[in-house]
């Protein structure tokens, strides 16, 4: 656990054919086990609720080769309390580490964020996005049950302190107003795909200065933090990348 943390918390920076500093593992082809290396991921948690929401993916990849992999995140119905209590977990990814699990409110603090301080023009990959119809919905979100699930992928850069505490419902972040963000992109998919597209997430930065954490999320649905989306909804990403 320690090694992980330290593996998040202390990731170097690795350069890309003097283009610029990239993250490790952007390309998601290390995996430990089911375990994405150099990511966060609530995979662990929902494991222990009998779902796989976050796992590799051999034969979907974008770039074919040996050892490519890619990731695949699923929107899965989850149970605890011997069913006593029933949410929805969205499969996502993020750079930065799971904290305290609460079983009981089926949630968990993520600390958001790994050390960077280049600024970057904009984020690009893969995706492939095969959405469900939403039949999962908690307030604030209750009309959009019966609606088409949506996944995103964002990337944000900030000079905080510390990586960012988040424990979603409760305790989110505020992306346009939070001081301490210096730049940030989100791509929306909302239609079915058949296979990878490349997409570019322009960074529209709010000032000059200089940031101190990255944060790169992907998730299967959109409002899934708020136990709001789609069980059927599939999110492949693959092959990340900064541009300069």
């Amino acid at each position: 656990m320690i090694t992980a943390v330290l593996s998040l918390m202390l990731c170097a920076l690795t350069p890309d054919g003097g283009n610029g500093p990239q993250l490790p593992n952007m390309s998601f082809d290390q995996w430990t086990g089911d375990k994405l290396e150099n990511w966060g991921s609530a995979a662990a948690s929902t494991k222990k609720l009998g779902q796989i929401t976050v796992s590799p993916e051999e034969k979907f990849v974008a770039v074919p080769g040996s050892g490519k992999k890619a990731v695949k995140l699923e929107t899965k119905p989850l149970k605890a309390l011997f069913g006593a209590i029933k949410k929805l977990g969205a499969g996502s990814i993020f750079l930065g580490r799971t904290g305290k699990v609460d079983f009981s409110k089926m949630s968990a603090h993520i600390h958001w964020g790994v050390p960077f301080t280049a600024r970057p023009e904009a984020l690009e990959g893969y995706a492939c996005y095969k959405p469900g119809v939403i039949d999962w919905a908690q307030p604030p979100y209750e009309k959009l049950k019966g609606k088409t699930d949506r996944a995103t992928i964002s990337v944000i850069l900030a000079d905080w302190d510390q990586p960012y505490d988040v424990c979603p419902p409760d305790q989110l972040l505020d992306v346009e107003k939070d001081p301490g963000i210096i730049g940030s992109g989100l791509l929306v998919l909302d239609k079915e795909q058949d296979g990878y597209q490349k997409f570019r997430i322009e960074i529209k930065y709010r000032n000059n200065r200089v940031p101190k954490y990255v944060v790169v999320a992907c998730s299967s649905s959109e409002r899934g933090d708020f136990f709001t989306g789609s069980t059927t909804s599939v999110l492949y990403v693959d092959e990340f990348r900064f541009v300069y």
